[in-house]
């Protein structure tokens, strides 16, 4: 059947394509942020990118950072120091010497905090964390950063 100069299966064709390309766009943007792992082969810590911001508050890097990524047997769940494990990591880092000489967490900051430096791995003695995982995106860096420069409060 015709329609105009247009036929019924051009028409189809021409919304297919647009819808399509809608959707594609739609989803293809959604890894952004610096994700360099994503959720791959079994990463216990799930999607280690996140590329919507995460809250600069302690309470969410326990929660999306050191309880699905490094408070792991085998790793900062009592056997390897700090414990990051939930109760006890923030007395465990805050204003705690590191074996380096710095603070883990130097409150008000970062750039003298060795835990955030073991995470963008600068100035550091050994690998970057998390060991053997994907690193942190971007955003999540940012998040920590922020929380240990203004203070990394209890919150």
């Amino acid at each position: 059947m015709k329609i105009g100069s247009w036929s019924i299966i051009t028409l189809f064709a021409v919304v297919l394509a647009v819808y399509a390309g809608a959707c594609k766009s739609s989803t293809s943007s959604t890894n952004t942020g610096g994700n360099t792992g994503g959720n791959t082969g079994g990463n216990t810590g799930g999607n280690t990118g996140g590329s919507s911001p995460m809250p600069a508050t302690f309470s969410a890097i326990q929660s999306q950072v050191f309880t699905p990524q490094c408070a792991l047997s085998g790793c900062h769940a009592g056997t390897e120091t700090p414990n990051l494990s939930a109760g006890v990591a923030y007395n465990n880092i805050v204003n705690v010497a590191s074996t380096q000489t710095l603070d883990y967490i130097e409150p008000g900051n970062s750039t003298t905090s060795y835990l955030y430096k073991k995470l963008t791995g600068s100035g550091i003695v050994g690998n970057a964390m998390p060991r053997g995982g994907a690193a942190l995106s971007t955003a999540r860096l940012d998040s920590i950063r922020a929380w240990i420069d203004r203070g990394a409060a209890n919150n």
